[in-house]
């Protein structure tokens, strides 16, 4: 069992051609690796980094295991979205880091489109200064679309969906 102040949580993994290279460049933006690129049998090659903002995510270099193969289905991966305190900083990170383009969306709040060859790939968002500092990223970004805080500690339940990390 882990450490119990640590979060359960899923794991984003980003696509890399090779793992090494990618980690000196997260070394090199000022990320920092939880893990080294390490071979995972023979189906892949992969690390865990935290960004300079503090979001955590893995990187996959594929081998036998190529990743996802079904998306956008029911049931499958859809999406995903970093909500950043340092919309600004974190943009130039996974830019300088996985090459991103973005198409910005900000309206009433920070928001732009992760792009890859210009396919849409996810979103990356700002925390703004009205959501509390001790709030999960996840809750954050439902309180932004108008969604409603449960009041209480965190872990109140008034309907089942609720999922985010916090460091």
């Amino acid at each position: 069992m882990g450490a119990p102040e640590a979060p359960t949580m899923w794991m984003t993994y980003l696509a890399t051609s090779d793992a090494n290279a990618t980690a000196a460049k997260i070394k090199g933006a000022g990320g920092q690796l939880v893990t080294e690129p390490m071979d995972v049998m023979d189906v892949g090659r992969m690390a865990v980094a935290v960004d300079p903002a503090g979001a955590v995510f893995g990187v996959w270099q594929a081998r036998a295991f190529p990743g996802a193969q079904i998306v956008n289905e029911p049931g499958a991966m859809y999406w995903n979205e970093q909500m950043s305190w340092d919309f600004e900083g974190s943009k130039a990170f996974y830019a300088a880091v996985f090459g991103y383009e973005y198409a910005d969306r900000s309206g009433d709040f920070s928001y732009a489109i992760l792009k890859v060859d210009g396919r849409v790939v996810g979103g990356i968002g700002g925390l703004h200064t009205g959501v509390p500092g001790d709030t999960p990223a996840g809750l954050a970004a439902v309180l932004r679309r108008g969604g409603h805080r449960c009041l209480g500690r965190p872990g109140c339940r008034p309907t089942a969906a609720r999922s985010s990390a916090s460091r």
